[in-house]
């Protein structure tokens, strides 16, 4: 599956290849989950000082979050915390 382009604040556009996505959780005593996504990444187009870079390699993004607690030992849909971080690792040319 292609993912869409990077965001446009980002000087830069690309498309991510999903290939991996696990799931963790929820811990029904915290409601904590962990979601890991891993593929691969290409850079097609850059502007301004990137102009011209191209670049591709593998990705790891990883949401860690909270769910709603909906009573002891239960947890809801509604997600109340979750950070995100992307590694992306590869080679520009």
């Amino acid at each position: 599956m292609l993912g869409p382009g990077f965001a446009t604040r980002n000087p830069y556009a690309g498309f991510r290849h999903v290939i991996r996505t696990a799931y963790y959780g929820p811990d029904l005593k915290t409601c904590r989950f962990k979601i890991v996504q891993k593929g691969t990444f290409a850079v097609t187009r850059a502007t301004g000082r990137y102009r011209g870079l191209r670049d591709s390699g593998n990705f790891r993004t990883t949401l860690r979050g909270r769910l709603n607690q909906t009573g002891p030992n239960r947890c809801g849909s509604k997600i109340v915390a979750r950070p995100t971080v992307t590694y992306e690792i590869g080679g520009a040319r």
